[in-house]
């Protein structure tokens, strides 16, 4: 089951960019969420949050390097819980406002909105059983247009099995998510509406092989993908220009390879490619084609140098390819899209298990590029650094605190790149009661670019999850 929250990353990105026609770095670092966990993984990581996005050098339930949780295969759930759960996981996200400061400081866009997962998990014997949900809602206005809003619904659910047989695992997944993005001009009398149903079948399989004191486990899963996307755009309440419509579906294929060494550490490596394509309609009458290929490689390695100092590292890259067409085969659209990143960490665990510090940097690479009109093609490089560490003040509370800096720019082709730098203070804590478990969070975000209008964004973020292990 992938993890809801980088369904929300990318959904987010695509309505904000919609909206917004400059620095789009800042505004991408403003309103994504900053997760910092395993995509594939479905677990709260606000443990993680708390300390400044550390993860590579950090050992957390939502980082595990496990035929699951980091190679998406959910026949390894058995293998990845050990005990049940019911987790809920509250994130607020903002209120939040990104400004003009140039030549006069005017507000350019306010955003509010909450995302509410909930996790459940049921381990008993050889067998695995995993649920989860989640509801988000976000508004964004723009105060000097205030006619102008941006409104987003989405809500995913996702359920999974996992058996175990001796050293082979075998299970199953089917996630679904329903979003309906609106755009608002009042003064205009226009709108839009577009609308996404997406339903994700999942199989796996895997074997465990032990090498003398060490594991391997391989895994294989076979994806059945279908999505249905829908546009409409009216003005007083007539469709303009027609109602556009597509179906589309495929088929992906994953590889995944977990080493456990001992009791030292654990390398993963995980390879996907996934297809899909379909016919794109307006009114219900095709019109053309659409045609999708991505293409992932991760790998990661956390590994105990000495008893209290952990290492930890990450290699990924992903590419995904877009072609749509019309009736007479002709390429109206051709984009292909690549982002990579390279980070190292290193944690120290203080003595008497009274808690940890660590650091964590990542160097970012991306690239859009258009293979109609390279004119549009873009290239942007970033960096993240994380400093963070944990205190337990005794067996039930524990402290956290974290500092993040993040970078990028985006260079289009002739065009001097514009920078934006995004600085993030995370504090929280945890308390444990027995099978209980409470955690608070609070991001607070600032950043600016280096623009002619010297944009400015300001972000609050809270989080609240509650866990219960049975």
């Amino acid at each position: 089951m992938k993890k809801v929250l980088f369904l929300v990353c990318v959904f987010l990105m695509g309505i904000v960019f919609s909206g917004l026609v400059v620095a789009d770095d800042l505004v991408d670092m403003a309103l994504v969420l900053p997760y910092v966990g395993n995509e594939e993984a479905i677990d709260s990581d606000i443990r993680l949050q708390q300390m400044g996005g550390l993860s590579l050098a950090v050992e957390d339930e939502s980082n595990l390097i496990g035929l699951d949780k980091f190679g998406g295969n959910p026949a390894g759930m058995v293998l990845d819980y050990e005990k049940s759960k019911i987790e809920f996981d509250f994130r607020n996200m903002g209120a939040g406002e990104i400004s003009l400061l140039a030549p006069t400081r005017k507000t350019y866009v306010e955003f509010e909105g909450s995302f509410t997962p909930l996790l459940g998990i049921y381990r008993g014997g050889d067998n695995a059983v995993g649920a989860v949900g989640g509801v988000l809602n976000l508004g964004i206005t723009y105060p000097q247009s205030p006619e102008n809003k941006t409104n987003l619904d989405l809500n995913v659910f996702g359920v999974g099995y996992s058996h175990q047989i001796e050293g082979l695992v075998i299970g199953g997944s089917v996630m679904s998510s329903n979003y309906v993005t609106k755009g608002e001009d009042t003064s205009a009398g226009s709108a839009s509406e577009e609308k996404t149903a997406a339903l994700i079948l999942g199989i796996g399989c895997g074997y465990i092989i032990p090498v003398e004191d060490n594991e391997l486990t391989l895994g294989l899963t076979l994806s059945i993908p279908r999505e249905d996307n829908t546009v409409e755009d009216k003005i007083n309440g007539v469709t303009q220009s027609g109602k556009y419509d597509d179906s589309l579906s495929g088929v992906g294929l994953g590889l995944q390879g977990i080493f456990k060494i001992a009791d030292k550490g654990r390398i993963g490596l995980s390879l996907s490619q996934d297809s899909i394509s379909g016919d794109k309609k307006t009114d219900s009458i095709k019109a053309g084609a659409v045609e999708k290929n991505e293409t992932n490689i991760a790998l990661r390695a956390l590994y105990k140098l000495e008893e209290n100092i952990n290492m930890g590292f990450v290699y990924s890259h992903g590419a995904e390819d877009s072609i749509e067409k019309n009736l007479a085969e002709t390429k109206i659209s051709d984009d292909s899209d690549t982002s990579s990143d390279i980070g190292v960490g290193i944690s120290y665990s203080l003595r008497e298990d009274k808690g940890l510090v660590g650091v964590e940097y990542h160097s970012l690479t991306g690239a859009e590029k258009d293979k109609l009109d390279s004119s549009n093609d873009v290239d942007i490089k970033g960096t993240k650094i994380s400093l963070g560490g944990e205190y337990n003040v005794d067996k039930q509370l524990s402290l956290r605190a974290g500092y993040r800096i993040r970078s990028s720019k985006e260079t289009e082709t002739g065009i001097t790149g514009v920078e934006a730098t995004m600085n993030d203070i995370t504090l929280g804590a945890g308390y444990k009661l027995d099978n209980l478990r409470f955690d608070f969070m609070l991001i607070i975000s600032d950043g600016e670019d280096d623009s002619t209008a010297k944009m400015n964004a300001s972000v609050r973020n809270i989080g609240l999850m509650v866990k219960y292990n049975f």
